[in-house]
């Protein structure tokens, strides 16, 4: 797989989309236009949630039989589920990683900045609705979520974006005269991470 097929797989346009149905018949009709998901505090409601968050491994969304329902701490009820993860899914992730990391490490440094950077992008036009779903699944005020941890994230891509092509190797002092040594960096694997959220 070369770089710019790396590049093509990762900058994809298609979102995942989470959309929570409207309180009421009025607000379905202002939104029957707008195929932007909404999670808000008065569309969440005590009914069983229709939306279910899948897994992505190896670039496919799957939906496994058991999931768990996401409460949120607005309505203290369920405002969509999630798919619980097996310990041979998080195999088959690793393995996936593993399949991928010759080529991912294999690409040039403007096409991982790209990608970051095209990531920040995204979710910056996405803002508002990103912002609205992490209101209602983490309870975060609008001051906290839309204008801190947000824009936040999306300052920190950038940021790594504009470090990538800087990183480079040194050229160490040795010992013996005549001898010289150069330390190159490169990526190490797959690390298998669990976050808490």
């Amino acid at each position: 797989m070369a770089g710019n097929e790396v590049a093509g797989q990762v900058g994809t346009d298609e979102p995942l989309r989470i959309d929570v149905p409207s309180a009421t018949a009025e607000e379905n009709a202002q939104e029957a236009d707008d195929i932007t998901p909404t999670a808000t505090r008065k569309t969440a409601s005590a009914s069983l949630p229709s939306i279910t968050v899948p897994s992505l491994i190896n670039g496919i969304e799957e939906t496994g039989t058991s999931t768990f329902p996401v409460i949120s701490p607005y309505t203290n009820a369920p405002c969509w589920n999630a798919t619980s993860a097996t310990p041979a899914d998080a195999l088959r992730a690793v393995e996936a990683a593993s399949a991928a990391f010759p080529a991912w490490s294999a690409t040039k440094p403007t096409v991982r900045r790209d990608i970051l950077l095209r990531t920040a992008d995204i979710l910056e036009s996405r803002l508002e609705e990103i912002s609205e779903i992490m209101r209602t699944e983490m309870g975060a005020d609008v001051g906290t979520s839309q204008f801190f941890i947000a824009p936040f994230g999306i300052r920190m891509l950038r940021d790594l974006a504009g470090r990538i092509t800087s990183i480079c190797g040194s050229v160490p002092v040795v010992e013996e005269e005549g001898q010289s040594a150069i330390v190159h960096k490169e990526p190490m694997g797959v690390i298998l991470g669990v976050v808490p959220w």
